[in-house]
């Protein structure tokens, strides 16, 4: 446990006076500071001190973290064929490097747009992207990884249909299957694993015989965990019908430059891995989870969001407004919209 001695606390390190601790304790109802940790059991108290070495020099340090990190089995020296979701995949030395120009990298958030003009044009460059190599409409601006854009993407679907049951295919990544279940609180949300074939397909069976009223969606991987490459237009067709939405889950999405997109197969939503795209495998993380949606789906969500934009973007969002109630979608309207909002905040 650390140690509060009078020494400790009016170091050069505290801006705190004794005085000014104890105006403090006092104001809160306390005596001294480790009163603030009395609910924590006596056995879990550390009653020494950190078992930790001496202090070394920086150039030391470097030394010492740089001979550990030769234990480790990286990409760089191994084939790695685990996959399922972090790979190894060259990035080139430009990436680093644009990163660093002042045009992309910016230090304030898109929400001043005055001072953020990098951030937005990496944003949209994003999106664009995104939207072309899963065939999609709509994207939003990224999630944490892939397992999180895929149960934010099926919790989404079942706001869209009213609906409180979820199939999901076992054949998708576990760990992402486990992140939904995680996320769902809600005792009323029903989620129901779809099997696999022998060939290790969807079971079509299954979803036929469990499509009904209370079916949100569909979520299915594609590729799958298992590598298998199915055609999911039979089953868009099939979930439609009942009224439900098909939601795709990519753990890599360079397999998208050679197979049909989730949008071509008619996806509603589509979610994906990106951290092949010039992200480190980092021992797992952090990376970056895509998230698309095609233009149907997204009306209402993207009205919520124009409608707290024009507090501060007036007559130029209501415009987008007026579109997106009529469901009139024309790209060179909103081109011309986006630049009018863009003006309006100059």
């Amino acid at each position: 446990m650390l140690n509060f001695s009078r020494k400790n606390l009016n170091s050069a390190l505290s801006p705190h006076t004794e005085t000014d601790i104890q105006e403090m304790l006092q104001k809160i109802g306390v005596e001294k500071i480790s009163d603030l940790f009395a609910s924590i059991p006596e056995a879990l108290k550390l009653k020494k001190p950190l078992n930790l070495p001496a202090p070394i020099s920086e150039m030391e340090l470097r030394h010492v973290l740089r001979e550990m990190s030769r234990k480790n089995a990286h990409g760089e020296d191994w084939a790695i064929f685990l996959g399922a979701g972090s790979y190894s995949h060259y990035i080139p030395s430009a990436v680093s490097q644009l990163l660093l120009r002042g045009e992309f990298l910016t230090a304030y958030t898109p929400y001043q747009p005055e001072v953020a003009q990098g951030t937005l044009q990496v944003i949209f460059e994003y999106q664009t992207m995104v939207c072309e190599i899963l065939g999609m409409e709509v994207s939003n601006a990224s999630h944490y990884d892939g397992s999180t854009a895929t149960t934010e993407a099926a919790l989404m679907a079942l706001g869209i249909t009213k609906r409180k049951k979820i199939l999901i295919a076992r054949s998708l990544h576990p760990e992402y299957r486990e992140t939904l279940k995680t996320y769902i609180q809600d005792p009323e949300i029903e989620v129901v694993e779809i099997p696999f074939t022998s060939a290790g397909t969807l079971d079509r069976d299954f979803i036929k015989n469990n499509l009904n009223e209370n079916v949100g969606c569909v979520v299915a991987a594609y590729p799958n965990f298992f590598g298998v490459v199915e055609d999911l237009s039979d089953v868009a067709e099939l979930v439609h019908s009942k009224g439900a939405l098909l939601v795709t889950s990519t753990t890599e999405a360079f397999a998208l430059a050679l197979f049909k997109s989730p949008g071509e197969m008619g996806a509603d939503i589509a979610v994906a891995e990106g951290q092949s795209f010039g992200i480190p495998m980092a021992f797992g993380g952090p990376s970056v989870g895509f998230l698309l949606q095609k233009k149907s789906t997204c009306v209402q969500f993207l009205a919520v969001l124009w409608v707290k934009l024009s507090m501060l973007m007036g007559n130029a969002v209501m415009s987008l407004l007026s579109l997106l109630a009529s469901n009139i979608f024309d790209v060179k309207k909103l081109l011309r919209i986006f630049v009018q909002m863009s003006l309006s905040v100059l």
